[in-house]
């Protein structure tokens, strides 16, 4: 770089800045946000015990990603101060691995193969063995949701009531995982209308100007999520018809 000029020197800079924000930003700000405290645990566990945090004078950097493993899964190191799921402590080791790789350096948890270390696979493996069953939440059964209709369009309720009805139903059908898509304090991407899309066969309807009559005859719905964790852009879920009356 010093054989260039200031201005070339100065616009090298920006683009690889832009170059580390596009990084970042292909995943979620809050799993960014994560990575970077992760990295942070490592720089200071090393920093405790007079290592590189680099690695770059061990010719077996395992072991000591081990030690930090195990002592981010027992809570001496961990962001509560409390053990944690294997599947967390193998989520920080991740994220320092994704660090070095980020640098431009080798991830020091794979072997010449490319594949995870054995000695951290085994190590993981030990610690989802004697992990209880993850508290996973149950979809509502759609039994329920069958009973509510019936309810709210065969007894003499009002319509606010026939609306909920079917408004809980929309929301049975598109949020039944976590709704993460709903719009929270720290997510700036909300379930929208306008990612919606209803269809008559194979034709498409616009939600806005077709006639109610086309609307009430779709034979199917889709909706697109325009982001998410993963990093994948406007994947669309459809549904088609339930040919239940109600």
């Amino acid at each position: 770089m010093d054989a260039v000029s200031p201005e070339q020197q100065h616009a090298f800079r920006a683009d690889h800045e832009l170059v580390q924000k596009a990084i970042r930003d292909g995943v979620t700000s809050k799993r960014a946000s994560s990575h970077d405290k992760h990295w942070e645990k490592w720089i200071d566990f090393c920093l405790e015990h007079g290592i590189d945090p680099h690695l770059s004078n061990h010719t077996d950097p395992v072991p000591i990603l081990q030690i930090f493993t195990q002592r981010y899964r027992d809570g001496r190191i961990s962001a509560s101060g409390k053990a944690v799921r294997a599947r967390t402590a193998e989520d920080v080791l991740r994220a320092v691995g994704q660090k070095f790789s980020s640098m431009g350096t080798l991830d020091p948890r794979l072997d010449k193969h490319g594949s995870i270390d054995f000695r951290i696979q085994r190590q993981i493996r030990s610690y989802k063995k004697v992990d209880t069953p993850p508290q996973r939440v149950k979809p509502v059964p759609i039994a329920i949701i069958l009973h509510m209709l019936v309810i709210a369009h065969t007894l003499h309720v009002t319509d606010a009531s026939r609306n909920v009805a079917d408004m809980i139903t929309v929301a049975f059908y598109f949020l039944i995982r976590p709704g993460e898509y709903t719009g929270t304090k720290t997510d700036d991407h909300p379930f929208l209308i306008q990612d919606v899309s209803l269809h008559l066969g194979t034709r498409p309807l616009d939600t806005y100007t077709a006639p109610l009559h086309e609307l009430e005859a779709a034979t199917s719905v889709s909706y697109t999520f325009t982001r998410q964790k993963n990093g994948i852009c406007n994947e669309t879920i459809s549904h088609g018809r339930s040919r239940h009356h109600l």
